[in-house]
């Protein structure tokens, strides 16, 4: 239910995520999308491996100290978002998938870690949560965009185009 209309102008993109659990060790993650019209749901016949993937990828390095329950943003998105709502097969309200690799950062998993809320949200009490559902720290993807070409061509405006105030 993605509502961006195809051809549409990204101007800037991210997701906006709730740290599961205070984390000081960096993270190096390579953002990249599902290069398709419309992305199916993810479950056991649909693997991530499968995908075929966006050319543009975005790398985030994440280096902050995270706080638990405490929103944070990925690297901007934009370059996926625009390849993907450019696809001539892409219409407003289809679905989109974003992928987030880590990238290997120490010999344990306990090194590799960056954990963040998933679309249940469900504060595990081992993790000093309450155990409940909470909705509002689902991911959501921000993109900011205008419904209309990055460029446009054969303009002629001549004597009919003016600005006031001038100097704007």
């Amino acid at each position: 239910g993605v509502e961006i209309p195809n051809g549409s102008y990204i101007d800037s993109a991210w997701i906006e995520i709730y740290a599961h659990e205070a984390e000081a060790d960096p993270a190096e993650i390579i953002i990249w999308g599902e290069a398709t019209d419309n992305s199916v749901t993810f479950d056991t016949n649909n693997l991530i491996t499968d995908r075929p993937a966006t050319t543009a990828t975005v790398s985030w390095n994440v280096t902050e100290n995270w706080a638990i329950w405490t929103q944070y943003r990925t690297a901007d998105i934009t370059t996926i978002i625009q390849e993907i709502v450019n696809r001539s097969g892409w219409v407003s309200g289809n679905a989109l998938a974003i992928i987030l690799e880590g990238q290997d950062m120490g010999a344990s998993a306990l090194d590799n870690g960056r954990d963040f809320e998933s679309f249940e949200n469900e504060e595990d009490p081992d993790d000093g949560g309450d155990g409940l559902n909470h909705p509002e720290r689902a991911p959501k993807l921000v993109v900011h965009f205008s419904p209309w070409p990055s460029s446009v061509s054969n303009v002629k405006l001549e004597n009919s185009f003016r600005v006031y105030p001038n100097p704007v």
